[in-house]
């Protein structure tokens, strides 16, 4: 769905019978407030089978939880860290902010911001940003948020079941790629933003219908949007969220999806969905790297005496995660074969995984001269070694050193500097793309990272990113990103001086081992041999450089030495403006000497501090500063334990934990080595202990109320899991309702979870109660019990009020005297949604949420441009809008020459098209109709046309018969008629008396009976009671519902509504 050049604003009104006509009205305003409480108090509470929500009302919460929200942008926040690139796009996003404040434990306060779609597109929690960091340009909080997604199978990119050609053909995918081939996915969050120029200024996010907060929540309701655009398929689905805090870090999140096609008009080919995302969701990989699941309702988080027994997920790329592939745990699986729910966990985590790392290796025989991509594998086994395949040997050769160079590319992984260095030994490799982040595929966390190890020195390089082991056949060079941020020349340079340093060549070639990082030992800076200027709290950042090599100690540089002077580490609270993921932050006298610089280290790899006299280890989270000040010892870090605070119990237990693993009692300085944390847990300190990890949990049942487990939902439900963090720095989690899954027009679907903010020792408690209160349900129109709404009407404005209380049946209003029409404030057989739209000053209320769209309908009659096709003709369009035929043609005398374009023009519906010769000048062209904005054309048939009338090509018209054969179809001394919907159906009361009644009327349109009257209903003299054109048509089936006997009469039209023809009847009586 295209957006207009205007920014459009959506209020949703409530279902108002459809035979009511609105006047036109120069302005329109709702009591929004009431509405919007109204309406989605009752949508979300007043049918049949409601559960009542698990969480209280903010009043019986615990007296230390707040509440608290908004509609005004506060603005950017700090530790979202979006894409500078799309950030500025969030005020037009925004749409409410809600927060929970727990004053005893911070783990359990959070804050979510939602967007005009009604859903989260970012939540803080742990002091950080949850969501992705938005790295998609065409897609910033379209894709990468937590949203309901409902599918079309039949029409997602499916060749063989086009509804939207004139006789429900299928299309030819060669002829008409675009509309065979255009996906259908309903966003909650709104359009890719790929059409220009509508999405050039700002995406387009959905729109919101109604919004409420109160007490302890917050209710949404928004029109889901076609996320693929340009696309020829609309969308007939609201999606209606509440968020409830439920006290200690818990949010209850209620997704409905309601369906509001008209269940009697509709065909269910075109708006049925029959998969979905509830929902679509997912965290950042950076702060959340590692996924917990548990086994047989038991979450092992691991422990210092066990250290590999962990719970965790393989996070395999997306789409990875297939049965009986490299994911595992993590692979696609059926929520009755889970537990029920799943946690993502901060940095710090110790998992059992080897982590293994190879280069690609050329083929057996294989020359890359010749072929210089297929010539390689990006791996191979040991058995393909000894069978002839080359592995490619990582290595700095003695004759020329790295010779690093800055490698310019259009997307840099990551925004690092990008280099390409000599690291290969061996020349003769073809082209490869590993394009990696880790050693590990399925280990998007830190401890997997790549480090190139020079085996001649000790030294490991952190590298974020491999884009080619190797490119041409004729070099040495590897393709990688460094850890350095790109600023430009001064950051490439300090890169490429690092690296060629680091690996700087030796008297013979040596190789470069791949590890991960956790096998390296990270290294405090160095002191150039210039020294530092010293002072109180003078603070020197260009005496110091963030590494050194051994060649560079013997030249005079001094590496940062750790270890506790006799007068202990007297360690202090560090008051940090930006604390590292809400972590306890510590500066302790931890170095040996003084005359150390400013280092800005910000090493957020997890490590240990190591009392080499008592064998204790501090588990360290963070280091901001080796040092800071050139006149003191300490150094800046942070542990694993949440700020609760200046009083807070982990503050001061962090304090008394350092300084006891530290006290000194010897005269002399104790040194202290820096480890990390070991695979194996052999050297795993004593005090490691998972549990105050940060947390973030998903809960989502265990699927117990669909069909499949015995339940009432139609179909299934699974959880799939995967990463994407070598592009986009984001873990995409899903719960899909699928297999025999079904949402028709007129129904609703609803789906209760809750997401939790936690330390990890608290997941398994929380979720396991929590599974006891998920709630899931289907709909039918026939359960609601709705309030009454009434429009009121004067010169100036329109006003709705809603009854005071749910199935409340009148309203007042004492400004206006009576409403223009009425409605319900729920679903209801007959009646249609009315959308309030703003675009620019023009304003619209009515039930089409599309009004202000490009049209759907667009004619173009062009003249041929073979000589003699120009000639007179006049064309006349129904628009299907109660006006008849309109001529649209405007050409002098109704002349047209060769290639001249007739009529090109768009309509809001279209019922056909009229062409009529003018004189006996012969005009021969094309009629065709488009509805993808102009992007293909089809033909339309003709009803009374010689030749061939199917799908019409060339035509001509004459008042005469001299040129009847300058086209395959023929339009001779007549009009002619060119439906667009060939078969029109009309049900209408006879005007005699007793001729009203009961009786109720179903359609095959080629999907099988469908209702298209009201069920029941008593019909009036006169009433139309269907008045409905189909691309093909059946039979009509028509039956008595009481004795109140029906008199009417039942035709067909196949020429547009011109004329009207009996059908016959196969078991009825009389004539």
């Amino acid at each position: 769905m295209a957006s207009s050049t205007a920014r459009r604003r959506h209020r949703w009104l409530p279902p108002i019978l459809a035979a009511v006509t609105l006047a036109h009205q120069p302005s329109a305003t709702t009591t929004a407030t009431t509405i919007d409480e109204a309406l989605l108090t009752d949508l979300l509470t007043q049918y049949e089978t409601h559960a009542p929500t698990e969480c209280t009302v903010a009043s019986s919460l615990d007296s230390n939880t707040t509440t608290t929200f908004t509609f005004i942008y506060p603005g950017l926040k700090s530790e979202s860290e979006w894409n500078p690139d799309v950030e500025g796009f969030e005020e037009n996003l925004f749409q409410a902010m809600m927060s929970h404040v727990d004053d005893t434990n911070g783990e359990r306060s959070w804050e979510i911001r939602i967007g005009t779609g009604g859903n989260i597109y970012s939540a803080t929690a742990h002091g950080m940003e949850i969501a992705s960091p938005q790295k998609l340009g065409y897609a910033p909080w379209i894709d990468e948020v937590d949203q309901i997604v409902s599918v079309n199978k039949q029409l997602n990119g499916n060749p063989g079941a086009d509804p939207n050609s004139n006789f429900g053909n299928a299309c030819d995918a060669a002829s008409d790629p675009y509309e065979c081939n255009t996906p259908y996915y309903i966003h909650q969050a709104g359009a890719y933003t790929r059409e220009s120029p509508y999405t050039d200024a700002e995406p387009f996010y959905s729109p919101s219908l109604a919004r409420h907060c109160a007490h302890n929540y917050c209710m949404f309701a928004s029109w889901g949007t076609q996320a693929h655009i340009p696309n020829p398929f609309k969308s007939s689905l609201m999606y209606i969220t509440k968020f409830t805090n439920c006290g200690d870090g818990i949010i209850e999140h209620t997704q409905m999806i309601h369906n509001f096609a008209d269940p009697l008009t509709s065909e269910s080919l075109v708006v049925d969905q029959d998969y979905f995302n509830v929902g679509w969701s997912g965290v950042r990989s950076s702060n959340l790297p590692f996924a917990l699941e548990p086994t047989n309702d038991v979450l092992t988080i691991g422990s210092a005496a066990d250290v590999r027994d962990v719970d965790y997920l393989p996070l395999c790329r997306w789409n990875q995660d297939f049965r009986g592939g490299p994911a595992g745990r993590a692979e696609i699986k059926n929520l009755d074969t889970l537990g029920g729910y799943t946690t993502f966990v901060g940095e710090g985590l110790i998992v059992n995984r080897e982590y293994q790392l190879t280069t690609a290796c050329r083929k057996a025989g294989a020359s890359c001269n010749l072929d210089v991509t297929g010539c390689m594998v990006e791996s191979c086994t040991d058995a393909d070694i000894a069978d002839g395949y080359v592995r490619i040997p990582l290595g700095v050769r003695a004759s020329s050193g790295p010779n690093c160079a800055f490698h310019n590319q259009a997307n840099p992984h990551g925004g690092y500097v990008a280099l390409k260095c000599d690291f290969r030994l061996t020349s003769g490799f073809g082209r490869t793309r590993p394009y990696t982040t880790g050693t590990d595929p399925c280990a998007p966390w830190k401890d997997a990272r790549i480090g190139f190890y020079n085996t001649l020195t000790g030294a490991m390089l952190e590298v974020s990113f491999v884009r080619h082991w190797s490119f041409s056949a004729s070099n040495f060079l590897v393709y990688f990103s460094t850890f350095i941020k790109d600023t430009g020349t001064t950051s490439q340079t300090e890169a490429i001086d690092m690296v060629n340093n680091m690996f700087a060549a030796g008297s013979s070639n040596f190789d470069i081992e791949l590890r991960s990082v956790n096998m390296s030992p990270v290294k405090p800076w160095c002191r150039k041999p210039t020294g530092c200027l010293t002072g109180p709290s003078v603070s020197d950042p260009d005496c110091m450089v963030s590494s050194c090599t051994e060649t560079m100690i013997e030249n005079g540089y001094t590496r940062i030495a750790l270890g506790v002077p006799p007068e202990g580490p007297d360690c202090q609270f560090y008051n940090t403006t930006d604390p590292y993921q809400g972590l306890v932050s510590l500066q302790c006298n931890l170095r040996t000497t003084t005359g150390f610089g400013f280092t800005d280290v910000n090493e957020d790899r997890p490590i240990r501090f190591y009392n080499t006299i008592t064998g204790k280890m501090v588990e360290v989270a963070y280091v901001k500063h080796w040092s800071l000040y050139g006149d003191d010892r300490r150094v800046y870090f942070s542990v694993f334990r949440a700020d609760d605070g200046v009083d807070g119990v982990n503050r001061n237990l962090a304090i008394n934990e350092v300084n006891e693993i530290f006290a000194n009692d010897f005269t002399s300085t104790i040194p202290i080595e820096i480890r990390s944390p070991s695979e194996t847990g052999s050297d795993v300190s004593p005090s490691y202990d998972p549990a105050p990890l940060p947390a973030f949990t998903y809960v989502y049942g265990k699927g117990e109320e669909y069909d499949t487990s015995g339940g009432d939902v139609s179909g299934w439900s699974r959880r799939r899991i995967g990463s994407t963090v070598d592009t986009r720095d984001y873990t995409v989690f899903t719960i899909n309702w699928l297999g025999t899954a079904k949402l028709r027009a007129g129904e609703t679907y609803v789906n209760r979870g809750f997401k939790f903010s936690s330390d990890l020792g608290s997941v398994q408690a929380t979720a396991s109660n929590l599974n006891t209160k998920i709630y899931i349900d289907e709909i039918a129109l026939e359960q609601w019990t709705p309030r009454k709404i009434d429009i009121y009407q004067d010169s100036s404005k329109v006003v709705a009020v809603a009854a005071t209380s749910a199935g409340g049946d009148s309203t007042t209003c004492p400004a206006l005297s009576s409403p223009v029409c009425s409605g319900k404030s729920t679903p209801q057989f007959g009646l249609d949604p009315f959308f309030h739209v703003e675009c620019g000053s023009e304003s619209y209320l009515g039930p089409n949420p599309y009004h202000f769209n490009p049209l759907d309908y667009c004619i173009l009659v062009k003249t041929n441009s073979a000589s003699a096709s120009d000639g007179h003709v006049a064309v006349y369009v129904n628009a299907n809008d109660g006006a008849g035929y309109i001529k649209v043609s405007q050409g002098q005398d109704d002349y047209y020459a060769t290639n001249e374009v007739v009529v090109d023009q768009c309509y809001a519906d279209l019922a056909g098209v009229k062409i009529q010769a003018v004189n006996s000048n012969a005009w021969v062209g094309t009629v065709k109709v488009s509805q993808d904005h102009k992007m293909t054309y089809s033909s339309l048939p003709c009803v009374d046309c010689g030749g061939e009338n199917n799908a019409v090509g060339s035509i001509v018209v004459d008042n005469d018969f001299t040129d009847s054969s300058a086209a395959p179809t023929q339009c001779l001394q007549k009009t002619c008629t060119l439906p667009f919907r060939p078969f029109c159906v009309l049900v209408k009361t006879r005007g005699m008396a007793y001729s009203d009644g009961c009786m109720d009327v179903l359609i095959d349109s080629g999907n099988g009976y469908v209702p298209f009257s009201v069920p029941g209903a008593e019909h009036q003299k006169n009433d139309v009671v269907v008045d409905q054109c189909f691309a093909d048509l059946r039979s009509v089936q028509v039956f008595a519902t009481t004795t109140n006997a029906w008199i009417g009469d039942i035709q067909v039209s196949t020429d547009g509504k011109l004329t009207y023809n009996a059908l016959t009847c196969d078991n009825c009586s009389g004539t």
